[in-house]
């Protein structure tokens, strides 16, 4: 077993987990490769009036790290976007509330923010599916907040270590005084170092001219910190304010109020009234829609519910799904063509799918955080050498669960609009579908508009009158 002494606990987990192992008395950081920031001087008017090219200076910048850059990032730019949006329109995340001119609150609503990366490239044939991946993560990250938000259950675990060994080091007495933890990991490793040299043995070297090395920790001195966060509520009246993306990553931004989840409620419950007479110069849902996106391709960027007011005065929730096609243009047309009929059944589904989670959904979230810093100095005994060594080790772990479930029964969804179209930067082929709702389409399916007039009722026969009635008098002189 001594063999096995060669691994530590810490080694061993750092090396399952991914640690990186460094040494305190190492180098400094390299510094990260010179960045050329490109600059144009002069006016565009000039360059036209004379036809030459500007004059392009090339600034060399000298950066004092090599982390990344924060301005550089796609969620930077996403963040200011999202930041000018709320800002133009006085809002800002979490609770809003507005007053009156008498200092009364009138409104209150919350603004939630969530984001994600796109997992693919834009050249991969999937890249159309994974922005609505990346779309439908972000939103439920958003949403995840939101819960944490109304409440949430937090506990917190904190642990330090300080350890110093100055006894001389014995490896036999070392072995027997092994704890359980110890001889697991000696088990591990053993079994590990086997493996490694019957690997050596079929490459041809000599797994024994690997010198064995008993270890022992001399000092530690180590800090853990476990956070665990857990939340559980319903997101009735959630829904999609604005959302962002660029080819690297979508950012989404989500409004609650009390308003909302009533309104929600009462589409569950299917109790609300509908209006049937038109109102002179409102336009449809599908017009207004079609003003506000304008050109197909725009109907890419749409996701999540809306609520808008139908040409009757009715709230009309409105959802956007949609689908990338998985072909190109080298593929046959039945491939072509089956994949288009694929995604249109997709985009329904997942326009479908937004209705239910805006009208009664759920979300659980777990949050699990730990930090650890623990730096060790070991003694080393190989081939009756005698060294030390020093590990740092600075980490940390980062476990997020959400889950939503969501079930309603909806009468009344109807397609308003159907749409084909290429990425205007990838050319990747979506179809999309957007569905509407409003107590007008849902009176309307259950043909409450198509009934027949009631018939007037047919005024009821009089009574027979009895009267008296008299035969004729052929009597008159008596025959009898």
């Amino acid at each position: 077993m001594k063999t096995a002494k060669q691994l530590s606990l810490t080694a061993v987990l750092m090396a399952i987990s991914g640690l990186s192992v460094a040494d305190t008395s190492a180098g400094q950081i390299p510094a990260a490769p010179q960045l050329l920031n490109v600059q144009t001087s002069g006016s565009n008017e000039a360059a036209d009036s004379t036809g030459s090219n500007s004059s392009i200076e090339v600034q060399s910048t000298n950066p004092s790290n090599m982390f990344p850059i924060a301005d550089q990032l796609s969620a930077n730019d996403l963040e200011i976007k999202r930041d000018n949006y709320l800002s133009k329109r006085g809002m800002k995340l979490g609770q809003n509330i507005k007053y009156n001119d008498q200092g009364a609150p009138v409104k209150q609503y919350y603004i939630g923010w969530g984001q994600a990366n796109i997992s693919l490239s834009p050249t991969d044939v999937a890249f159309a599916d994974a922005r609505v991946a990346a779309f439908e993560s972000a939103l439920l990250a958003a949403k995840g907040e939101f819960v944490k938000s109304k409440r949430r259950q937090i506990a917190s675990e904190s642990m330090q270590r300080f350890f110093q060994d100055e006894r001389d080091f014995d490896p036999e007495q070392a072995a027997a005084n092994d704890d359980y933890l110890n001889r697991m990991t000696d088990k591990i490793a053993t079994l590990a170092e086997t493996k490694l040299d019957e690997l050596l043995a079929e490459a041809g070297q000599d797994p024994s001219k690997f010198g064995a090395a008993e270890k022992k920790r001399l000092a530690e001195d180590s800090f853990q910190k476990t956070i665990s966060v857990k939340a559980l509520s319903n997101v009735a009246g959630v829904r999609t304010l604005a959302s962002f993306e660029d080819q690297k990553s979508v950012g989404v931004i989500i409004v609650y109020s009390q308003k909302l989840e009533d309104q929600a409620k009462e589409i569950s419950r299917g109790k609300s009234a509908s209006k049937s007479q038109p109102i002179a110069g409102k336009p449809s849902v599908a017009e207004q829609i079609e003003a506000s996106v304008g050109d197909k391709k725009n109907y890419i960027f749409q996701h999540g519910v809306r609520i808008l007011t139908d040409q009757f005065g009715n709230p009309a929730l409105v959802a956007f799904g949609q689908s990338g096609v998985r072909a190109t243009s080298n593929d046959s047309k039945f491939k072509v063509d089956m994949a288009v009929k694929a995604a249109k059944s997709a985009a329904q589904s997942f326009a479908s799918a937004q209705f239910s989670e805006f009208v009664n959904a759920t979300v659980a979230l777990e949050d699990k955080t730990q930090l650890l810093s623990s730096t060790q100095i070991n003694q080393i005994v190989e081939d009756g050498i005698q060294t030390e060594e020093q590990q740092v080790n600075v980490g940390k772990l980062i476990d997020n669960y959400v889950k939503q479930n969501s079930r309603t029964k909806i009468t009344g969804m109807t397609t308003i609009k159907t749409w084909t179209a290429n990425h205007p930067d990838t050319g990747h082929l979506i179809v999309g579908e957007v569905l509407m709702w409003s107590p007008f389409t849902r009176d309307a399916a259950t043909q409450k508009f198509n009934k027949a007039p009631a018939k007037p009722a047919k005024p009821k026969p009089a009574a027979p009158q009895n009267n008296m009635h008299q035969s004729a008098d052929f009597e008159s002189d008596a025959s009898f």
